[in-house]
């Protein structure tokens, strides 16, 4: 036999659903006895929450899927189980008289009972029922396989010699060894097969590269995730009534201490690891759909785009609620083209999924939300009648009934918890978009900013690569209304994706400003449907050309050569591998770590120091939130405010905690305060004045602060003033 077969019967399925569960409660037994296995809990733990749920729910539904869809929605269903019985228990426990719900003994039970109980539905549903996969042996012992495996494990060790040592260079091997990959693919050097395991493989590389850099937590919104899921943690309870939007959203203060506590992982890893690996299943979703919808060929280059997109693997991972979030959104796009699925079982799917959604992320549920009428007029206005629809068996996601539901448990959702904070971040915006029309396709309130601003050499030949592919998008998109194909939900949906895109560029504030969701975030978002296009686009603008030329010889085959040289070119851009080893301009990147830390600009040690915070920082912050008077204000920097003293000293944002004040030029200190000085203050004696590379300002100019101040804290880079009335 040349082939491996796994048989994911429902008998099969049963058996490995009880084997983790015991090996989960011997863990954990053994773990309260003092006797530690190194990796059983862990692996255990994650199967258990992340797979076991949705896998046995798939066959309580009887649904029959293929082997990718199966892990897909398997995840999926998992994760909508773990997040919504994690809040049903932290309202009904203390009912009776359990107060601490979310903690290991309460939680444990719990599932173990819940998991027994779906076991046995899924035997009394669909006892009888075989499903067989079957793996080529050959294929997954291909030289091209092994290699593409290799890839996570290179990133892994690549980060640790950077971590330890400040060597790059197995970073930098990585990073050459996966922009290649598109060159061998456009030469035909790697089979359709392996397709699928390439596009998992190189986007979970470059997450994890990134992600393990640093011990510690990377900048963006991350901080304050870990901050209000460790409250969870360390309180055993979720307190619904802190009035900040991401309290509201169980993918952080649900999912992230269950999976710390059950798995016997630390938070920070958790964010760290098990979100990135969840999130790499994102880009194998989308070649999943893109190959439904076009071919094997156009959905890796899609996807390859899609993962070369600086955003997703940087500021994704400060972001791990959005990459639960986007996860519910591919799934949703997945069930729009799935038609292995009945049409009652695949609406279920659907109302499931975009519950997820809702409770994921509230800047992706309200993009999904107001997409929703926007689909529903399209359809009315190319007149797609709903008995053609019938006869196709094809799920209209944009039903009235489907909508309303929708609509109905958002808004509830939005106004019940957090003191309806993430609710007022949308009226906020509302009012900022309305107020502020005057300033349509302004630079400076709109996204067309990223137009006008000045680069470095590297990421002015990266903007360049990024319009044209932005523009290629342009032309499928007009392709598609043009050829008439709005027939199926995708292509439709993609329409609408394309006019978000169109809007974040010109309406003020939409994507770029206070209460946003981000021009960068909004993008690679919107890339889940419209990454294609800019393959389509292409092959278009080459057939224009080509006839005019009057070459019409084997065009498709040639774009995409061009096409996948310049995605080689595009990701040694993104991911500072060009920076660091050709140009030498502005670096940033990990793989620049070393040279930023022994010779690096201010500008690019203020990115770096933002983004990836040293242990001098950690300890302070934590020395501080354990020995710091109550009542006492504490003045810092902005990213020391948002990120050290926000997570690991666990003082929470100013927005929750009225005693962290911003350090301004010139500042006022009132009379008994703190004042914070992170490493890159201290050493390289400059405070960090935002987000962008260049706003700093010299620590000089508070030095009459310090200097009738008095240093209570220092560990040889971060120090702490306190001063007196």
């Amino acid at each position: 036999m040349n082939s491996i077969r796994i048989n994911l019967g429902t008998k099969n399925v049963i058996i490995f659903a009880l084997a983790i569960q015991i090996a989960l409660l011997t863990s954990s037994g053994l773990s309260q006895m003092g006797i530690h296995i190194s990796g059983m809990r862990q692996i255990a733990g994650f199967l258990y929450l992340s797979f076991i749920p949705g896998l046995l729910i798939l066959h309580i539904l009887k649904l029959r899927v293929g082997s990718i869809e199966t892990i897909l929605y398997s995840v999926g269903l998992s994760l909508f189980f773990v997040m919504f019985v994690g809040a049903a228990i932290n309202f009904l426990y203390p009912l009776i008289g359990i107060s601490q719900p979310i903690s290991e003994i309460p939680l444990i039970v719990t599932f173990g009972i819940l998991t027994f109980t779906q076991v046995i539905l899924c035997y009394l549903c669909d006892k009888d029922y075989l499903q067989h996969f079957f793996i080529d042996k050959d294929k997954l012992l291909s030289s091209s396989a092994l290699f593409f495996l290799l890839l996570p494990i290179l990133a892994i060790l690549g980060a640790l010699l950077v971590n330890y040592y400040r060597v790059n260079v197995l970073l930098l091997l990585l990073l050459l060894a996966i922009s290649l990959v598109p060159i061998l693919v456009a030469f035909e050097k790697i089979q359709q097969q392996i397709f699928p395991l390439a596009v998992w493989t190189i986007g979970l590389a470059l997450l994890l590269h990134n992600s393990l850099v640093s011990k510690y937590l990377i900048d963006f919104d991350l901080h304050t995730e870990y901050y209000l899921a460790n409250l969870v943690v360390t309180k055993s309870f979720w307190n619904t009534s802190i009035p900040n939007n991401i309290n509201a959203m169980l993918s952080v203060i649900m999912l992230a201490p269950i999976l710390s506590i059950v798995c016997d992982v630390d938070l920070v890893w958790v964010f760290k690891v098990i979100y990135p690996l969840l999130f790499s299943l994102v880009p194998l979703g989308l070649y999943q759909v893109f190959r439904t919808v076009f071919n094997e060929q156009i959905a890796f280059f899609s996807c390859f785009f899609f993962v070369s997109v600086s955003t997703f693997f940087t500021e994704m991972l400060g972001l791990a609620r959005q990459q639960v979030a986007g996860f519910f959104l591919l799934l949703l796009i997945l069930l729009m083209v799935d038609k292995s699925i009945k049409v009652a079982k695949r609406i279920v799917m659907a109302v499931i999924f975009s519950f997820s959604l809702v409770v994921s992320h509230y800047g992706l549920s309200y993009i999904f939300m107001f997409s929703l009428p926007l689909l529903f007029i399209l359809f009315i206005l190319f007149s797609i009648k709903a008995q053609e629809r019938r006869k196709k068996k094809e799920l209209r996601l944009v039903s009235s009934n489907f909508i309303f539901l929708y609509i109905v448990f958002a808004l509830l959702w939005y106004t019940s918890f957090s003191s309806s904070s993430a609710f007022n971040t949308i009226v906020r915006l509302g009012y900022h978009i309305i107020s502020s029309l005057s300033e349509l396709f302004s630079p400076a309130a709109g996204g067309l900013e990223y137009l006008t601003k000045e680069f470095t050499i590297a990421r002015q030949i990266s903007r360049f690569l990024f319009l044209l592919y932005n523009f290629f998008i342009g032309i499928g998109i007009i392709d598609l209304l043009r050829s008439k194909k709005l027939d199926c939900d995708y292509n439709v949906f993609s329409v609408v994706f394309f006019g978000w895109g169109l809007a974040s560029m010109s309406v003020p504030y939409l994507a770029h400003g206070q209460a946003s969701i981000g021009l960068t975030r909004l993008y690679i978002t919107l890339l889940t449907t419209l990454a294609p296009f800019s393959v389509l686009g292409g092959m278009a603008v080459a057939k224009y050309f080509s006839v005019r030329v009057k070459v019409k010889d084997r065009v498709e085959e040639k774009f995409l050569k061009i096409f996948a040289l310049s995605l080689t070119i595009f990701l040694l851009l993104n991911s500072g591998f060009i920076s660091e080893t050709i140009i030498k301009d502005f670096r940033s990147s990990p793989v620049s770590s070393k040279y930023i830390i022994e010779n690096g600009s201010i500008s690019e040690k203020n990115i770096f120091y933002g983004l990836y915070p040293v242990v001098h920082d950690v300890l302070s912050a934590q020395w501080l939130s354990k020995y710091r008077k109550d009542g006492y204000l504490i003045y810092a920097d902005r990213r020391a405010i948002y990120n050290v003293l926000t997570s690991y000293g666990m003082m929470g944002t100013p927005e929750l905690n009225g005693d962290l004040r911003w350090l301004r030029e010139n500042a006022k200190v009132d009379k008994d305060a703190y004042i914070y000085l992170r490493y890159f203050n201290n050493v390289d004696q400059v405070i960090s004045d935002g987000l962008s590379p260049d706003a700093w300002w010299s620590l000089s100019k508070i030095s009459y602060l310090l200097e009738k101040g008095n240093k209570v804290y220092s560990n040889g880079g971060s120090v702490i003033y306190y001063v007196g009335s």
